[in-house]
């Protein structure tokens, strides 16, 4: 089944996975079939000559990006929420995580304002401050914060409630991928504790995790770093 949902006077697109699929298949220079196209082709989505532009913008980044962006956001109470980021030169696609079951945004903004929108979708805002000593815990219970089941992120909670105050807590990661000059995979990643006494940036070494107490000023500092420089990049 391909579910769509296009405002192009309100410059909206929200699909599913397999009419995003088939956008990448299109944005390609495919041409797809069947029941799904026709579901995209009564949206006004594909269009005699190819794609609407508000989407054609978007699938161009897709098509060739030279950076990619993952962010997932979990929290005490609610389903998880993904997003998934192609970064180029002239413009970044995202593909957020909706409300609605299945359904997610895809969306085209400027490249430089990525770190913004990430800092949108985590609710990155003034926070205590907590108090100055880092934390060392188990990795185990930090890693499966990020759990898509309520139940082992409500033990994972637990388990770390006696090193921080867990109530109403969110985490997130955001993780940024690329090809170096080599052609070697590489990276950067911010993953942050958002709990009672504030923010803790997350360092896990693959045993323990070290929770070092942060601002949010610091945060966005480590999300801008999260591009790539051009010195960084293999083309």
């Amino acid at each position: 089944m391909t579910a769509v949902q296009f405002d192009p006077a309100g410059g909206r697109l929200r699909v599913d996975q397999a009419a995003f699929e088939l956008l990448v298949e299109i944005a390609r220079g495919g041409e797809g079939a069947g029941l799904a196209v026709a579901v995209l082709r009564d949206a006004g989505v594909v269009q005699e000559g190819g794609l609407h532009p508000l989407a054609a913008g978007a699938m161009r980044s897709v098509a060739a990006p030279v950076c990619r962006l993952r962010l997932d956001l979990t929290g005490e109470e609610g389903r998880p929420k993904a997003g998934d980021g192609w970064l180029a030169p002239d413009g970044t696609a995202l593909l957020l995580d909706l409300p609605d079951e299945g359904l997610r945004d895809l969306v085209s903004v400027p490249t430089d304002l990525v770190p913004a929108v990430i800092a949108r979708l985590v609710r990155l805002g003034p926070r205590p401050q907590p108090k100055p000593e880092a934390l060392t815990v188990a990795s185990g219970p930090v890693a499966r914060l990020l759990a898509a089941d309520p139940d082992e992120r409500q033990r994972a909670a637990a388990a770390l409630a006696a090193a921080v105050p867990m109530n109403g807590w969110r985490t997130w990661m955001a993780q940024m991928a690329w090809h170096d000059p080599r052609g070697s995979l590489t990276g950067r990643a911010v993953q942050v504790i958002d709990a009672e006494p504030g923010l803790f940036l997350v360092d896990d070494d693959g045993e323990w995790v070290t929770l070092w107490p942060t601002t949010p000023t610091a945060v966005w500092r480590l999300l801008t770093l999260l591009l790539p420089r051009t010195e960084e990049l293999g083309r």
